[in-house]
């Protein structure tokens, strides 16, 4: 439907541009420079569309892959003074193994951005909970060292305050990239 009112608006132009050649009168330029912006105005909207179906596809499988009710509720919810069970880190390991590349990428120059400050903050994320927790007795989870709250306080305390700083962050930057999306993909 748009390549067809694309082809006629270039035909009605054809036309508007003889009527001024072999009547060269105030009437018929407008009706050209009109028909000339219309032309324009159809193939940049067409370009800015196929843009925004590209994303929009893109944001579904964000939202798939890091959902606010997944990992990002986990961190923004739980107390990293405790023990946590790493699976519940898994959409974050997933969003950094599988987003991490050109496929994955945001042809708005925004929302790009936003994504990737995301990213950064999850990597950073990842790299403490990988360098500064230990596993515990229990199979599958992790934790600040117990001891270091007594033995090394300061070192505890700012590991902890370190996860709760970056996952308040994180929080922020994924729900921000949420809203944007929607509101300049109208969706």
């Amino acid at each position: 439907t748009r390549r067809l009112i694309q082809i006629l608006n270039g035909l009605a132009l054809v036309i508007g541009f003889l009527w001024w050649v072999f009547k060269p009168d105030f009437e018929p330029a407008l009706t050209t420079l009109v028909l000339l912006a219309t032309l324009i105005g159809l193939i940049v909207e067409e370009k800015v569309s196929a843009v925004r179906d590209a994303d929009k596809a893109l944001f579904v499988k964000f939202k798939e892959t890091l959902p606010s009710n997944g990992t990002v509720a986990f961190v923004d919810q739980n107390n990293f003074a405790g023990s946590f069970e790493r699976q519940k880190l898994n959409d974050f390991h997933n969003f950094i193994h599988e987003w991490d590349d050109a496929e994955h990428e945001f042809l708005d120059k925004k929302l790009e951005s936003k994504r990737k400050d995301l990213m950064r903050l999850i990597k950073e994320y990842l790299g403490i909970i990988a360098l500064q927790t230990f596993s515990t007795r229990t199979t599958g989870w992790n934790s600040v060292p117990k001891e270091w709250e007594l033995e090394q306080p300061e070192r505890f305390r700012k590991v902890v305050d370190q996860l709760h700083t970056l996952a308040g962050q994180i929080v922020a930057s994924h729900q921000d990239l949420i809203r944007i999306t929607r509101k300049k993909l109208k969706c």
